[in-house]
């Protein structure tokens, strides 16, 4: 038997030689096409949904809008039928004159007058001073043109000074001397001057000791008052009806 040579071809015809390469699956070409359809549509999706949600936002905001905010139709012709009702005025409460039904003393020499009450009892003096009295405990002094008690001739302020100087030191006012406990301003009328509390050394602080003393100057004359007693209410109502018929007032300046 011959034996076959190894390197002797074999002949192929062309039908073998197609059944010997293997075979590929054909490609379908319309999948990548569809893949892409499906994410345009997915986007698409979201695209709509998104303007929609914003649109809706924009409604709901408008909405809002137009509910809170006022019509200026509706304003203007509100305001205008509106009746704006006026605030009650006040009336002002009259404050009863407690001086009204008072006595009244008039000095044609010095022009003052002085209002006190009737049941008080009135005392006038040859040294231009008067006196009004409750009969009890309550004594109101005014004299009109006080001098110098140390000097002969002295200015209004000079006066006032010597006279607390020497009737504070005195023992016929004060037992043991006095002192002053509080001094202020005071306008009586048109006039102004200085009221002084003014008290025992050794008593002060017990009212029933103390005593106010006013100056004031009325054409170089010094005008003095006093209290002696607790009726400060009714002295200072007595005050508050003193005036001058023609005031030509010096301030004096402490």
């Amino acid at each position: 038997m011959d034996r076959i040579n190894q390197n002797t071809q074999i002949p192929v015809t062309p039908e073998q030689t197609d059944s010997l390469i293997p075979q590929v699956p054909p490609i379908n070409s319309s999948q990548p096409k569809n893949v892409r359809l499906v994410i345009l549509y997915i986007i698409v999706i979201i695209l709509l949904l998104g303007v929609g949600f914003l649109g809706y936002e924009v409604y709901t905001l408008k909405k809002s809008s137009f509910v809170t905010a006022p019509n200026s139709n509706q304003t203007s012709t509100s305001s205008t039928n509106t009746q704006v009702t006026p605030a009650p005025s006040l009336t002002p409460i009259a404050i009863a004159d407690p001086t009204t039904n008072w006595k009244t003393y008039t000095n044609t020499k010095d022009n003052y007058i002085v209002k006190y009450p009737p049941s008080w009892q009135f005392t006038e003096y040859p040294d231009e001073r008067i006196a009004i009295s409750d009969n009890q405990a309550d004594l109101i002094q005014l004299t009109y043109g006080i001098e110098s008690p140390t000097r002969i001739s002295a200015t209004p302020k000079q006066i006032i000074d010597d006279w607390l100087k020497y009737y504070l030191s005195s023992t016929s006012q004060f037992s043991s001397g006095g002192k002053i406990i509080n001094q202020e301003k005071i306008d009586i009328g048109d006039i102004s001057g200085t009221r002084y509390l003014v008290g025992e050394n050794k008593s002060i602080g017990k009212t029933i000791d103390n005593r106010y003393w006013i100056f004031v100057t009325n054409n170089e004359k010094v005008v003095y008052f006093s209290l002696e007693g607790t009726d400060k209410k009714t002295f200072d109502q007595i005050l508050s009806t003193f005036s001058f018929s023609s005031q030509k007032t010096q301030r004096i300046t402490f």
